[in-house]
C-alpha cells in the first residue's frame, strides 16, 4: 500500500509538471492522493480538474502559438460531432489525413467512401498516412484512390452526405467548380453537402508578416465566405446553415493576428466572417 501511495504521488507530481509546468505543493499532492485512494474522485476527474483550471487556461494562452493547431483540431472535432447530419451513404473527400469517422462522427452508417490521391501523388507530408478499408463499430469504410475532382466510379444520385473536410482549398478554383458539380451529381435529391475550409479574411491576417500568402504550401485557393457561398449557389446548392470555427475576436478587432484567440475564442460561432474556419451545410436542389 505504501508503494502504491508513493507511485500515486509521483503520478500526481508528473501531471502537475506536464500540464502546469510546476511542482505540486505537498497540500495539493495530499489532497489528490486522498481523493483518489478513497475513490472520491476518479483519475479522469482529477486530470479534468487540471485541464479545465484557470491556471491551465493561462498556461495555454501563453503557449497559444506552438499549440494552435491542436486547438483548431479540437474545434473541428466538435464541429463534426455536433453539426454534421446523420446519413447512411457517405463520401468523404480528401479524408486521408483524418476521415469523418476519425473526426468523431457520431452516427451509424451503411458505408463511408474515403476519396483521396494515391500515396505517390500526395504531398510529401501526407504520403505516410495509411488508407485502408476497415469495418468499424459504426459501419464499413471503403477507399477510393483517385482525385476528388473525378468521382466517375460513384453513381448519380446515390449518396446521402458528401463531406469535404479542409480539402477544397487544396485544388484550384476551376477544379473546385468541377468538384462541386460532381458532388451535386452523386448526391440524392435533397442530399447533404457539408464542408469546412480556412477563411481568407483571417488567413490573410495570419500570413501578413510573410507577404500575405496562403497558410499551407499545398493550398491553391483560400476563400472568403462570400466567395464560397456564391460558388455553392452557382453549383445548385442551398445553404441551410453556416458556422464559424475558431472565433478570432481579438484578431478581428485589432486587425493583427492574435494566437490567444485559439484558446479564448469560441470553438463554434454564428459569426462566420470573424472565424478562422468557415463551415457550410448545404443540400442539393
Amino acid at each position: 500500500m505504501q508503494s502504491d501511495s508513493l507511485c500515486l504521488k509521483q503520478d500526481v507530481q508528473t501531471l502537475y509538471e506536464w500540464l502546469l509546468s510546476r511542482e505540486a505543493s505537498s497540500a495539493e499532492i495530499d489532497t489528490a492522493v486522498s481523493g483518489l485512494t478513497e475513490n472520491r474522485i476518479s483519475r479522469q476527474q482529477f486530470a479534468a480538474q487540471l485541464v479545465l483550471s484557470a491556471e491551465y487556461m493561462k498556461k495555454q494562452t501563453e503557449q497559444a502559438l506552438p499549440c494552435h493547431l491542436y486547438h483548431i483540431h479540437s474545434a473541428r472535432i466538435r464541429m463534426v460531432r455536433t453539426l454534421l447530419p446523420p446519413a447512411d451513404v457517405i463520401v468523404d473527400l480528401g479524408g486521408a489525413n483524418g476521415s469523418i469517422y476519425d473526426m468523431n462522427y457520431p452516427y451509424p452508417f451503411k458505408r463511408i467512401t474515403v476519396v483521396d490521391l494515391p500515396r505517390e501523388d500526395r504531398h510529401v507530408m501526407y504520403q505516410d498516412i495509411p488508407m485502408e478499408e476497415r469495418l468499424t463499430d459504426q459501419g464499413p469504410i471503403h477507399v477510393l484512390l483517385r482525385s476528388m475532382v473525378d468521382l466517375a466510379p460513384i453513381a448519380d444520385s446515390s449518396v446521402d452526405l458528401v463531406w469535404s473536410g479542409q480539402s477544397i482549398e487544396h485544388i484550384s478554383r476551376e477544379d473546385a467548380r468541377t468538384l462541386l458539380a460532381e458532388t451535386h451529381r452523386i448526391l440524392k435529391p435533397g442530399g447533404n453537402f457539408c464542408l469546412d475550409t480556412p477563411n481568407r479574411l483571417l488567413t490573410r491576417l495570419h500570413t501578413a508578416w510573410c507577404g500575405g500568402g496562403f497558410i499551407h504550401p499545398e493550398h491553391k485557393y483560400e476563400y472568403e465566405p462570400a466567395e464560397l457561398r456564391d460558388e455553392l449557389g452557382r453549383a445548385g446548392f442551398v445553404v441551410m446553415r453556416s458556422k464559424g470555427v475558431c472565433a478570432m475576436p481579438s484578431t478581428v478587432a485589432k486587425q493583427s493576428f492574435d494566437y490567444s484567440d485559439f484558446v479564448l475564442g469560441d470553438p463554434l460561432t454564428d459569426d462566420v466572417e470573424s472565424s478562422y474556419i468557415q463551415f457550410f451545410h448545404c443540400y442539393r436542389t
